[in-house]
């Protein structure tokens, strides 16, 4: 799902990964930290959507990448 992983941020009980080379952001659900599980993808296979995108933050409700 995740290619070239190159930010991360928690929020609650879910990470926000940002695929550099995959040009998506996973969210994984971390509540159980032996057993983290992809909760969402978006990947909008669009270049001109998200391409290389190198960061990721979390504020309220939103991912900004």
């Amino acid at each position: 799902v995740i290619n070239g992983p190159v930010s991360v941020t928690v929020a609650g009980n879910y990470a926000y990964v940002a695929g550099q080379l995959s040009d998506n952001l996973a969210i994984v659900d971390i509540s159980s930290s032996t057993n983290p599980v992809l909760a969402g993808n978006w990947d909008p296979n669009d270049e001109y959507v998200i391409n290389g995108p190198v960061s990721v933050t979390v504020a309220g409700n939103y991912a900004y990448v």
